[in-house]
């Protein structure tokens, strides 16, 4: 029963999600966190940081991170199968309208507001996960680190990752030493 709860969950949670991976977050924190309760935003903020630090997906990665955390392997499998199975339904039996209409105006029109709403989504997900994660001197210098090195010095991804990482071990393992935790 678990994993029906589990592959229904993310079906309906895949049927809404438009604009990528991190529209997710805002979808997951409504029905899993608050609704159903299987997650904390904790959780939500962790399993959005390693799905996106893992190469494919980040609804996928997503997905299966709570799946596991539910049920196990099987679980994992049960909410990717539910996360891919709308959108995939969807995209079949659009893409051929999608693709014979493509020129037409009010076709564009729609895709530019989809385009607007879903940024207006991502910076709602960027302020509270600014609002829950940068709260310490460290996590301010990380994320100005971060957005700097993106912003101005237009690095690729994988190097603040990496330094943020290490920097955020570097400060679990020193405040452990200094704290005895």
């Amino acid at each position: 029963m678990k994993l029906l709860e589990l592959f229904w969950a993310f079906v309906k949670i895949g049927a809404i999600a438009f604009g990528g991976g991190y529209t997710i977050v805002l979808i997951v924190k409504s029905a899993l966190v608050e609704k159903k309760k299987w997650l904390s935003e904790k959780e939500v903020l962790d399993y959005l940081a390693m799905s996106t630090s893992l190469p494919g997906i980040i609804a996928i990665n997503f997905s299966a991170f709570t799946g596991f955390h539910r049920a196990g392997i099987l679980g994992a499998i049960a909410s990717v199968l539910g996360i891919i199975c709308a959108p995939l339904i969807i995209i079949l039996s659009v893409a051929g309208i999608l693709t014979r209409f493509s020129d037409h105006p009010w076709l564009k029109y729609a895709l530019e507001g989809i385009q607007l709403a879903v940024c207006a989504l991502l910076l709602s997900f960027v302020i509270t996960l600014i609002k829950k994660s940068v709260n310490t001197m460290g996590t301010i210098l990380i994320a100005a680190g971060t957005f700097c090195s993106f912003c101005l010095f237009h690095l690729s991804p994988i190097w603040p990752m990496i330094v943020a990482g290490l920097i955020g071990w570097l400060c679990y393992k020193y405040s452990k030493k200094v704290f005895g935790s």
